[in-house]
């Protein structure tokens, strides 16, 4: 007679029973949390988008162009760009490598994001990473780790950046257009001081200062020897090249030895 079988150990049982979980869905309620976490995203996208008018109005854009630019391409990094370029003679090729430089990180994201958010559908999908920004894809990620599967938030966080980026670039104009010389009080320099804070921000320690300051150097040395509009490239191939060379990977747990 054979003896009777033990039960599962608890944990175990836990284990065999342990749901699925929840598949993603696109909700007003997730829209409107996301707007909601996303508002101090708008606020800094208001003042970035203020230096972007203000440089869009120096090289002769007007207000509806480029606030439609702003709303058409949404690319704080890259529009940006494309402004100091047209500063000398427009090169369309080095224009063209900027813009994809500055954006190349979107490929990332959105590869990181595919598994998520296919469940939706190719159509929805696509209108849900349009707007697709830095903030709301962390925000959209630490939602995820908290158990929260609405990609409502993801969108709802673009959108509200997106916004303030428009309404910046509006005002920016505006603002270029009643001060015939914004350089003369200092505000050309809004964008360099939104752009070191943003930098600092990110920086948990000091050397994670270091591909900006190589950046620095790098930019310094090329506007001084070869001016142009490669040197936004330059520069941040510079950082990108700095950051990966001393990058140490964190030891992962499965090659923890006390495992």
């Amino acid at each position: 007679m054979t003896p009777p079988a033990k039960s599962l150990d608890p944990a175990l049982s836990a284990l065999a029973t342990e749901t699925t979980p929840d598949p993603v869905s696109l909700t007003a309620a997730g829209l409107r949390r996301g707007a909601r976490l996303a508002l101090p995203f708008c606020a800094s996208s208001v003042v970035y988008g203020l230096a972007f008018g203000l440089l869009a109005t120096e090289i002769g854009l007007s207000s509806l162009e480029a606030t439609l630019m702003s709303l058409l391409v949404f690319s704080g990094s890259a529009q940006i760009a494309v402004v100091q370029a047209w500063r000398d003679e427009p090169v369309v090729l080095a224009i063209f490598v900027t813009v994809l430089v500055a954006n190349i990180r979107y490929v990332l994201m959105g590869a990181a994001l595919r598994s998520w958010l296919a469940p939706l559908g190719a159509f929805k999908s696509t209108l849900a990473l349009l707007p697709l920004v830095d903030g709301s894809f962390a925000l959209s990620f630490r939602e995820r780790s908290r158990g929260n599967q609405d990609a409502g938030v993801l969108v709802g966080s673009s959108l509200v950046s997106w916004f303030g980026w428009v309404v910046g670039t509006t005002v920016g104009t505006l603002a270029g257009q009643i001060i015939p010389n914004p350089r003369a009080i200092g505000l050309d320099f809004v964008i360099v001081a939104f752009c070191a804070a943003s930098a600092t921000t990110m920086a948990r320690t000091r050397a994670d200062l270091l591909p900006a300051l190589a950046a620095l150097i790098a930019v310094v040395a090329f506007e001084r020897y070869a001016p142009g509009p490669w040197s936004v490239v330059v520069a941040g191939a510079t950082a990108a090249i700095f950051a990966m060379l001393r990058f140490k990977p964190e030891p992962s747990a499965a090659s923890d030895p006390t495992l």
